[in-house]
C-alpha cells in the first residue's frame, strides 16, 4: 500500500510539472500574439514561420557594418522626373489622396483627435511617400532592387510609416532605429552615407532611405519578378520580412524566411486598400 501511494505521488508530480511547462509556454505564446496585435513588435524578436516551426531572430542589416557607405543626394528628383510630370499628375494625385486617407483612417481607428497634429503634416508626408515610390518605380536603387508597379505599393509604404513610427518625424526605436521608416544605425547601406541624426530630423530623407531599402529587399528576397504582372500583393511578404529581419531573412541555402509581421503589414495594407476604395466615389470624385 505504501509503495502504490509513492508511485500515486510520483505520477501526481509528473503530471503538475507537465501542466506548468505548458502553461509557460502559452503564457509566452499569448504575449507574442498579444504583441503583434497591437501592433508592437519585440524590438529584437520577430516569429519567423519557416519550415512549419517558429524560429526567432535578431533584426540585423543584410549588409555589414562596414559595407557600402555612399552618400545620395537629398533633394532626389522623384514623381516620375519633372519633365513628364504634368502627364502623370492624375494619377500621383490620387495616390497622394490614398496615402493620406489611409492615415487617417488610421487616426481614427486608434482614436487620435481632429486636433491631432499628425494630420495636418499628413499631406506633405504624402507627397515624399510617392515621390519617393515613383523614383524607385521608374529605376533600380543604387544598391540594386527596384519597386514594381503595382497599384498597392504606395499604400504599403503609408502603412509601414503608420506601423513604423506612427506617422511622426523624429521617433527613436528602442535600438536606436531612426526615421519615419525606423533604419537600424547600424545598417550602413541603408544609411546611405547619412548619420542618425540627420535621418531623424528629416522626414523627407527618411522616408526616401526608408522607400530606397524596401526596393533593394525586392531584389534580395524577390517572390516575383517586379516586372511580372502577376505580382500581387502577397508577393511582398518575403521582401518585407528581409525589411524586418535583415540578414536573418535568410537560410543558410539562400533562401528566405517569411515573418509573421510582414504577413499581417500586406494583410493590413490589403484591408485599407477596401475601405479606401469605398471612399473614393463618395469623398474623391466628388471633390
Amino acid at each position: 500500500m505504501h509503495e502504490l501511494l509513492n508511485k500515486l505521488k510520483l505520477v501526481a508530480l509528473l503530471v503538475f510539472a507537465c501542466v506548468a511547462f505548458l502553461t509557460l509556454g502559452y503564457m509566452i505564446f499569448l504575449k507574442d500574439i498579444g504583441a503583434e496585435q497591437s501592433g508592437v513588435v519585440p524590438s529584437q524578436q520577430l516569429i519567423i514561420e519557416s519550415d512549419d516551426i517558429l524560429e526567432t531572430c535578431e533584426s540585423q542589416a543584410l549588409f555589414s557594418d562596414t559595407e557600402y557607405t555612399t552618400e545620395l543626394p537629398v533633394e532626389f528628383i522623384g514623381a516620375r522626373g519633372e519633365p513628364d510630370r504634368a502627364e502623370y499628375e492624375p494619377d500621383l494625385a490620387l495616390m497622394r489622396w490614398e496615402v493620406i486617407k489611409l492615415w487617417e483612417l488610421f487616426f481614427d481607428d486608434d482614436g487620435a483627435k481632429q486636433t491631432d497634429p499628425r494630420r495636418e503634416m499628413s499631406s506633405k508626408y504624402a507627397e515624399y511617400v510617392i515621390d519617393a515610390v515613383t523614383m524607385y518605380q521608374d529605376s533600380p536603387t543604387d544598391i540594386g532592387g527596384q519597386l514594381p508597379t503595382h497599384k498597392n505599393v504606395h499604400l504599403l509604404v503609408a502603412w509601414m510609416i503608420a506601423k513604423e513610427s506612427s506617422v511622426t518625424n523624429g521617433v527613436v526605436g528602442k535600438l536606436g532605429e531612426v526615421g519615419m521608416m525606423q533604419i537600424m544605425p547600424t545598417n550602413k547601406a541603408a544609411l546611405a552615407g547619412y548619420s542618425p541624426k540627420k535621418i531623424k530630423n528629416n522626414p523627407k530623407l527618411s522616408i526616401m532611405l526608408g522607400v530606397r531599402w524596401m526596393a533593394y529587399t525586392t531584389s534580395e528576397c524577390p517572390n516575383t519578378d517586379i516586372f511580372d504582372t502577376d505580382w500581387n500583393d502577397l508577393d511582398w511578404v518575403k521582401p518585407l520580412s528581409a525589411y524586418a529581419g535583415g540578414q536573418n531573412a535568410k537560410r543558410e541555402n539562400g533562401t528566405c524566411k517569411s515573418f509573421t509581421v510582414a504577413k499581417e503589414r500586406v494583410q493590413r495594407t490589403m484591408m485599407y486598400r477596401t475601405r479606401i476604395d469605398q471612399l473614393v466615389d463618395t469623398e474623391y470624385l466628388t471633390d
